[in-house]
């Protein structure tokens, strides 16, 4: 399964403590083994985007790996 980052926004917010939350969206585009297309918006924390192994950019082709539903960790595909 082939992602491609499409765009990558940066974004704050205030969260429900009424704390700024700091962070990105990033656009995903998703080709299934069977060629099907899925368009994914995720938001990632600076927090955790910090521990990633690659931080991806506009343009990159990345697996993806997530646990119960949040992406936890992205790496660049060869």
């Amino acid at each position: 399964m082939t992602t491609e980052v499409m765009a990558v926004r940066e974004h704050k917010f205030l969260g429900e403590d009424c704390k700024e939350v700091t962070g990105s969206y990033f656009y995903l585009k998703i080709t299934q083994d069977d060629g099907r297309v899925d368009t994914r918006r995720v938001f990632i924390g600076e927090d955790r985007l910090t521990d990633f192994a690659y931080i991806p950019k506009s343009g990159d082709k990345v697996l993806v790996f997530a646990s119960n539903g949040k992406v936890v960790d992205m790496l660049k595909s060869k």
